[in-house]
């Protein structure tokens, strides 16, 4: 039987209580989280284990089709032959991702919701996580009904197969959005939900002494974070994978798109997939490719909260101002247990591990970077290479005209 994330309420014997307990969650946004997480489960339901990834996979499809269709009309083949090749490669792994989330995710949290005692701050950050991803959701399917109705329309349909290509583009595009943006939810709701466990032990140890501690206590409140964190690490980090392949082939798209060949002419295609624009979408998607661990370095954040909490107790600050040094006994606790936490997972310390990585902010930061700034540079030789080789090309094409003018011919 798994663990929960955390013991709630203060140490037995702690002479200080924190300024609010931890309380469960409001019984309204509770059904909020519910309804919002219903989409998914609801088509597992109804169209089986498979039945969410199918939804959204299947959209796709007749996406690919469309674009092909439409882009070999203005005479973007290459790009046409690079999306029929991508898309449905992002639909399996799309298909796979949702339907973890479905199965695994979204259980997770709602069997959350009744148990957990969430802080304020903690209830404060879900509900504006839950607004957010509401406007996400609108986003989205305006986003998607946008593109899949401008493509179906480019498309002109004729046939009868046309027809129903187009048909399943437009119709599919609001539920794809809305199972996109309650994948997204169930994640953050997820990563928040253990990190605000593990911060009410550090608010605990900070309403504490080393004299009034229960250190037995503390011990298994340290060990049962740990046990959660490393549970919903097995948990997410195949979501937090298939999340990354997607996006990895997203910003492969864009960048072909930015540097590829382009049609001649004035048309839909080159006014808004402009070279310059696309790079940006790229990198923009490469730093949020980066940015989804943020919600594992939350997770660690909250518990190297932890350690600073119990180090801290090496001084013991009276009510008048005066600091004094805990007593030798009290110090050997200390030290034990900081040692304990600074040498889970393999000395790495308390925190989200993916593939046996912990992941702290630190990491990410230094992350994006990186890959911004390699994107920048990618970006910005390719389109001055080629800009160049156009240049050329249309200096040669002159010189071939001008000597065809005066019967010199061919070189």
């Amino acid at each position: 039987m798994e663990a929960p994330l955390a013991t709630a309420g203060a140490f037995e014997h702690s002479n200080q209580q924190p300024a609010t307990e931890p309380q469960l969650l409001p019984k309204a946004l509770r059904d909020d989280i519910r309804r919002s997480l219903a989409p998914p489960l609801l088509m597992q339901r109804r169209l089986g284990r498979w039945g969410p990834g199918a939804l959204t996979g299947l959209w796709l499809w007749p996406m690919s089709f469309c674009a092909y269709r439409a882009l070999k009309e203005v005479g973007a083949e290459s790009v046409a032959i690079v999306l029929v090749a991508a898309f449905p490669a992002v639909g399996l792994i799309f298909c796979a991702h949702t339907n973890r989330i479905a199965a695994v995710v979204c259980p997770h949290v709602l069997s959350q919701l009744d148990e957990a005692r969430v802080s304020a701050k903690g209830t404060a950050t879900l509900s504006k996580t839950l607004r957010g991803m509401k406007a996400l959701l609108g986003y989205s399917v305006l986003l998607l009904g946008g593109m899949s109705a401008t493509l179906a329309i480019e498309l002109k349909p004729e046939a009868a197969y046309e027809w129903v290509a187009a048909a399943l583009l437009v119709a599919l595009a609001a539920a794809t959005g809305v199972m996109a943006a309650t994948s997204q939810l169930a994640q953050d709701l997820a990563f928040l939900l253990a990190a605000d466990a593990a911060e009410q032990v550090a608010i605990d140890v900070h309403c504490t002494t080393a004299a009034t501690a229960d250190w037995n206590a503390l011990a298994k409140r340290v060990n049962t974070v740990h046990k959660g964190t490393v549970a919903l690490s097995q948990k997410m980090t195949p979501v937090l994978f298939g999340m990354a392949c997607i996006q990895f082939l997203t910003v492969l798209i864009f960048l072909f798109i930015a540097v590829g060949p382009r049609p001649d002419g004035r048309n839909w295609y080159n006014t808004f997939c402009n070279q310059y624009f696309m790079a940006v979408i790229a990198t923009f998607t490469a730093g949020m490719l980066v940015w989804t661990l943020s919600g594992p370095a939350k997770i660690t954040s909250a518990c190297q909260k932890i350690c600073s909490a119990i180090n801290d107790l090496r001084l013991d600050v009276g009510a008048d101002g005066a600091v004094t040094l805990v007593t030798s006994e009290q110090l050997h606790r200390i030290e034990g247990l900081n040692r304990y936490i600074n040498e889970l997972n393999k000395n790495q310390g308390l925190g989200f591990l993916v593939l046996r990585k912990r992941i702290t902010f630190t990491l990410v930061l230094a992350l994006m970077i990186q890959t911004v700034s390699g994107l920048i540079v990618i970006n910005t030789t390719m389109i001055s290479f080629a800009a160049v080789e156009g240049k050329e090309e249309v200096t040669s094409s002159e010189v071939m005209d001008c000597r065809h003018a005066q019967g010199l011919g061919v070189p």
